[in-house]
């Protein structure tokens, strides 16, 4: 059958949580030892030889016992408790459940693009900076998630009731705002709105120089976190403020590097580093700059279009410039993790280097989803679909991170729910290649080769030839025995 190599894995994993293999191999080893015993003590003193033959009887029913009694307790340093919930059902309730909880996370908040009031209008660039900003000092507090730029900014001129929106992000609070600028003085206003409810929690304005934006940004955060009764003395709510002596100009244009850097274009991504650049020779003490330099080679080389060895030597340098600088954002401990992980192959580092990178900001997608990938690498698959399934709940719009998860089950053998998931999703992102991709990987896994090669084919059409894809296509192909159309391939 299709699925009982999917059971056989799966009762494999729960043995080794559960750390039954482990008792039975210290039970067998004393077994021997005692049955070994007896066949050398018991003749000596003359017991009978039927008494060998009970010894080993009792052996086998004790180890019976064992299994049982390892099934069911587990023992710990507080005595012999009762084994909790595997890791791996609390992961298979989320997956089948969709993510569709019926409650929404009291401590949750997705920050909306502020809409620019300008004249011109023309701070575009600057609007989404200020609220992205606001949003990164939020993201650094472990006790409160964090709806993470990409899904929170999809919604920007959308006209969706804000009900609507946090029903979407899972969320239960919203920030929205506006900013007006004029010369060098600009007006803010924020307001925290319940999105279960749409009541105002609270709202205020400001009137300031453009120089006190580093200010501005710091006070709207505590308000936000005082107002949602959450602790003020969280030490990442001050991260930005070292940063109050940048030169203006050096952080707006940051800001415009961030802007295009969003897009994820070979073409956005070059404009991103000119504007990283620029801010680096306007403030070379602007430790932000650097990591945009070197987050924006590090997508370059992600995508494909950028060689590894012409990226990572650039990404190792911006890194190392800007932990001289500051050695405590999250970007940078994010791009050590990703440069062992992925160009110097080590692997002990970087999982190290995620870890701390979640410590500073746990509710980042981009790592999370990175850290799955590592996990998975490592043959730790409950963990890696745990990882992938957060980094989906931070970004809940991207297909990408929806896809990963995936990716997660089907490295870890679980084919079926992998199907499960996908067909699940994959009608919601009908332009991504992926999930028809990760659905025929199940089935192929599955030896199910015409479903495999459906999705493959399916997925070949959508990405306009992708080569990763064509490859499995033409392998499924072959262990069908359609080798002449494997050739044609």
């Amino acid at each position: 059958m299709p699925s009982s190599p999917n059971k056989l894995s799966r009762f494999w994993q729960e043995l080794k949580i559960r750390r039954v293999h482990r008792l039975i191999a210290i039970y067998a080893g004393s077994a021997y030892v005692i049955f070994e015993a007896s066949t050398l003590i018991f003749p000596r003193w003359g017991f009978p030889d039927w008494s060998i033959d009970l010894v080993l009887y009792l052996l086998i029913l004790g180890a019976l016992v064992t299994f049982i009694l390892g099934w069911i307790y587990d023992l710990t340093a507080k005595g012999l408790r009762k084994t909790e919930p595997l890791e791996i059902s609390t992961t298979e309730t989320e997956i089948n459940n969709d993510f569709r909880k019926s409650d929404i996370i009291e401590d949750s908040i997705a920050v909306m693009p502020f809409q620019d009031m300008s004249p011109e209008r023309d701070q575009g660039y600057f609007c989404e900076g200020i609220a992205e900003e606001i949003l990164n000092v939020l993201a650094h507090m472990d006790n409160l998630k964090v709806v993470s730029r990409t899904s929170s900014f999809a919604f920007k001129d959308s006209g969706q009731d804000i009900k609507e929106i946090g029903k979407k992000l899972k969320v239960k609070n919203i920030l929205e705002g506006s900013i007006r600028k004029s010369g060098n003085r600009i007006r803010i206003t924020a307001q925290l709105i319940n999105a279960m409810n749409g009541m105002h929690i609270w709202s205020e304005k400001y009137d300031r120089d453009i120089t006190d934006v580093f200010v501005i940004q710091d006070e709207i955060s505590q308000a936000i976190v005082k107002n949602l009764r959450l602790s003020l003395e969280s030490p990442h709510l001050k991260l930005k403020d070292k940063y109050q002596v940048a030169h203006i100009d050096a952080y707006l244009t940051y800001l415009k590097g961030n802007y295009h850097y969003q897009f994820i274009k070979t073409s956005e991504l070059k404009t991103a580093i000119d504007y990283y650049e620029k801010a680096s020779k306007i403030d070379p003490e602007f430790a932000p700059a650097y990591c945009g330099i070197a987050m924006s080679y590090w997508s370059l080389s992600y995508w494909g279009n950028l060689p590894p060895n012409q990226a990572y030597p650039v990404i190792i340098e911006q890194m190392k410039r800007a932990k001289e600088i500051d050695g405590t954002l999250a970007e940078i401990f994010f791009l050590e993790g990703i440069t062992n992980y992925a160009f110097l192959w080590n692997m002990g580092k970087a999982e190290d280097c995620f870890k701390k990178a979640l410590q500073i900001n746990p509710n980042s997608p981009t790592v999370h989803s990175s850290y799955s990938m590592l996990l998975t690498g490592l043959g730790r698959h409950n963990e890696a679909i745990l990882e992938a399934i957060k980094a989906a709940e931070l970004d809940p719009l991207v297909s990408y991170l929806q896809a990963m998860i995936v990716n997660a089950f089907n490295f870890a053998g679980r084919y079926e729910e992998a199907i499960e998931y996908c067909l699940k999703t994959e009608k919601n992102y009908p332009e991504n290649f992926m999930f028809s991709y990760f659905l025929g990987f199940a089935y192929h896994g599955l030896a199910r080769w015409e479903e495999a090669i459906s999705a493959y084919e399916r997925s070949l059409k959508i990405s306009g030839g992708t080569q990763l894809v064509l490859a499995n296509l033409i392998v499924a192909y072959i262990e069908m025995g359609k080798r002449s159309k494997a050739d044609e391939l």
